[in-house]
């Protein structure tokens, strides 16, 4: 059996040994000069692409494609952008107009490798939820 299938087994622990081990060895490994055993090191602990969607925790996810645009015309030249968020996107989110919206960067695990991704969160909604909690 291949690391990449075992780990894959191993349901909500099967990021465990790459994020844990694998990340701060291939640095390690990288900064030596050893880049391809570091590439290697991270690679092979990465858990394997199943296809079983209850296995990978896949419920009916969507994805959606935005672009990065103007507000309005008048930003063009105060070079304010923004993101509009599909109606469909907000629906199920829960999300309003007028929210307000903390953007944060981090890093992203897929089965494919990494990138870099963003976190949206709702500051108006977790507000309101933490008030309902303190009550």
């Amino acid at each position: 059996m291949k690391v990449g299938e075992f780990l894959s087994k191993l349901g909500p622990f099967k990021w465990s040994l790459h994020n844990i081990v694998a990340h701060p060895l291939s640095e390690i490994v990288y900064l030596i000069g050893f880049e391809r055993a570091s590439n290697w090191i991270h690679d092979i602990t990465a858990p394997d692409k199943m296809g079983d969607k209850e296995q990978q925790g896949v419920t009916d996810q969507k994805k959606w494609v935005v672009k990065i645009e103007y507000l309005d015309e008048a930003d063009r030249y105060n070079d304010d952008l923004c993101v509009k968020l599909p109606d469909e996107l907000m629906k199920q989110l829960g999300w309003e107009i007028g929210d307000e919206v903390e953007w944060g960067e981090t890093e992203i695990c897929e089965d494919w490798g990494e990138h870099k991704g963003f976190i949206l969160s709702n500051l108006t909604k977790l507000a309101g939820e933490n008030k309902d909690e303190g009550s």
